[in-house]
């Protein structure tokens, strides 16, 4: 009998340990559970407000509507613009298929018509009074590859360059007594120039010994003058050398032998405009700038290179 109670006590222990180590970690009743806090909903930042819209591009303030001012509101009233031209390729040449004048400046012109909202009148002119006929009043523009210059920054106001270009000087091959630059500033020496031009000047400036050959030839070049002997050398512009030079190749040549690319002189080329006309020339500056920031400048001077466009002038 005391064994089976014995037996009988063991057992209840166990249950009782059993049970025990059933209920650690259990889930306690619904009563015993210590309430929980409610969770406050978390609120959703503000949604921004989107910013204001980008104006489309024909909605943003045009060129035209950029620039005016005394000078320009006077165009507009007038309903032209008179731009003077002047031969010299690439930048204005005629034409030997249409006989229109044609180049890096007309396509320019047609672009700052197309911009602007003023039709531009083409006004042939010459190199020579060119200056004259823009303080005369008979143009508002020289939109011809007019190099900058001392004595003609005194009278005009000039653009901004679109190009820079310089000089090198065309001889004959068989020409013994030139075989540098040097050798120009000689009383031996006759160069060649076009009345009016910027190579005339600076001829006469950094060869003051020779002698100067003044000349109107139609065209743009003097080369008459060199291959039949009146001239010793004449300036001609680094961006024609090669081109104009290529059907005289066995007659002439230039100097210094790096002209096309380290010419003389080099200086910017572009337009000018009255002195004192503030708003037209700021107009223009602004006009260059877009079309070099936006690769214009170089697509023409790449079109007008070639040997469509470059043939030089006949001559007799």
């Amino acid at each position: 009998m005391k064994s089976v109670m014995k037996v009988l006590a063991v057992i209840v222990v166990m249950s009782f340990l059993v049970g025990m180590l059933t209920n650690c970690g259990a889930t306690p009743p619904a009563a015993e559970m210590v309430e929980a806090t409610p969770t406050k909903a978390v609120e959703e930042p503000a949604a921004e407000e989107p910013d204001a819209e980008e104006p489309a591009p024909d909605e943003a303030e045009s060129f035209a509507d950029t620039w005016t001012g005394p000078t320009i509101d006077k165009y507009r009233e007038a309903g032209k613009i008179r731009a003077g031209f002047a031969i010299e390729a690439p930048f204005v040449i005629q034409d030997p298929k249409t006989g229109e004048q044609v180049g890096v400046f007309p396509d320019a012109l047609d672009e700052l018509e197309e911009r602007l909202g003023i039709p531009i009148e083409i006004v042939q002119s010459d190199w020579s009074v060119l200056v004259a006929d823009l303080q005369a009043g008979k143009i508002d523009v020289i939109a011809a590859p007019l190099n900058w210059t001392e004595e003609r920054a005194k009278v005009v106001d000039f653009v901004d360059p679109f190009y820079f270009t310089g000089w090198g000087y065309v001889i004959r091959r068989d020409n013994a007594k030139i075989e540098s630059i040097d050798d120009l500033n000689s009383e031996d020496v006759t160069i060649a120039t076009l009345t009016g031009t910027a190579g005339e000047q600076g001829s006469r400036e950094d060869f003051p010994k020779a002698k100067i050959r003044s000349v109107l030839v139609p065209g743009g070049w003097a080369v008459e003058e060199i291959v039949s002997g009146r001239a010793d050398v004449t300036p001609l512009t680094n961006t024609l050398l090669k081109a104009w030079l290529a059907s005289y190749d066995d007659i002439l040549t230039y100097i210094p032998e790096d002209a096309i690319t380290n010419p003389i002189r080099p200086t910017g080329t572009g337009w000018a405009v009255r002195q004192g006309e503030e708003d037209w020339l700021n107009c223009l500056n602004a006009f260059v700038a877009d079309v070099i920031a936006e690769g214009m400048v170089d697509d023409w001077m790449e079109k007008y290179s070639t040997p469509d466009y470059m043939e030089p002038p006949q001559t007799e």
